[in-house]
């Protein structure tokens, strides 16, 4: 029998280097984020039926946006009474995710599997980079309360990205721990001072302040 999983994240936490990672597991497979292309006309449960448990593999999954799981009131009870397994993803360093939303935004560059940024320095606002960094935090609670029922392995992209840190994930899905490759690769090559024109800036500006633990 196939098991069941998704991946629940909110966006340049790594969950599409995760998706990467198990699709090149003998026995697994991760079908992205499928539900944005579902017909509305149909309704959740056959979808997933069809989509993901009628896979020819032990383990079986997709990715999950918080934003899927507030728009299908249907699909959280579905994942409950199937008995889906559940890998929440989260980062860190609150000032690499920002800069790599902005950096995936100017390009229109979501997946690293489709070529390189060409816009590869920005300028970030510091009452911005404040403001996300709350936003962000409550998004990454209100994901964890809303999966709070379902079996669940927590996941940071820092972790995720160190040699071999995708081992838990295995261990959670119940897959025989093998070598894995993903075709996804962090998209900003450089450092932090070499993608923020402003850096220096902002390094003074939150000086001495909470936010300053971003700073590599």
């Amino acid at each position: 029998m196939t098991s069941l999983f998704a991946i629940g994240f909110l966006g340049r936490q790594g969950s599409s280097y995760l998706e990467g990672l198990l699709n090149s597991h003998p026995d697994a497979q991760c079908l992205g984020e499928i539900i944005a292309l579902k017909d509305p006309s149909e309704e959740i449960a056959p979808f997933l039926r069809r989509m993901v448990h009628s896979a020819d593999a032990a383990s079986s999954g997709f990715k999950l946006p918080l934003l899927h799981l507030q728009g299908n009131p249907d699909l959280l009870p579905f994942l409950r009474e199937n008995n889906y397994k559940i890998i929440t993803l989260s980062r860190k360093n609150k000032l690499d995710q920002l800069v790599s939303f902005i950096l995936a935004g100017s390009n229109n560059a979501w997946r690293s599997d489709f070529g390189e940024y060409k816009t590869t320095s920005i300028v970030v606002n510091a009452a911005d980079f404040e403001s996300y960094v709350k936003v962000s935090y409550e998004a990454d609670a209100e994901l964890e309360r809303t999966l709070k029922d379902l079996p669940t392995l927590h996941m940071t992209y820092e972790d995720l990205i160190s040699p071999q840190g995708y081992m838990p994930a295995l261990d959670f899905l119940n897959l025989r721990r093998v070598e894995l490759n993903s075709p996804f690769d962090r998209q900003r090559k450089g450092s932090q001072r070499e993608a923020i024109l402003n850096y220096d800036e902002l390094v003074r500006h939150f000086s001495g302040t909470e936010l300053s633990k971003y700073f590599t």
